[in-house]
């Protein structure tokens, strides 16, 4: 059994749904904007975008044993 959506009815359904997402874009946008940044802060361009990278101290052994094969693949 199919139920079939008159055109009036999908445009009342569109329009009761925009407001929902509307809120739910505007609380993701103002959650974005009052989270603190993680990332400490570097002086100059080039130094902001330099990476670092840094594999804690009791993994390493088995980061360093993997590290070939991921990089074969």
């Amino acid at each position: 059994m199919t139920t079939e959506i008159s055109g009036g009815e999908a445009l009342r359904r569109q329009a009761a749904t925009f407001p929902i997402v509307l809120v739910t874009v505007i609380g993701q946008a103002v959650g974005i904007w009052a989270t603190p940044e993680t990332a400490g802060r570097c002086e100059g361009l080039a130094a902001s975008l330099k990476p670092t990278i840094t594999v804690p101290q009791h993994t390493r052994s088995q980061f360093f044993r993997v590290t070939p094969l991921v990089v074969v693949i």
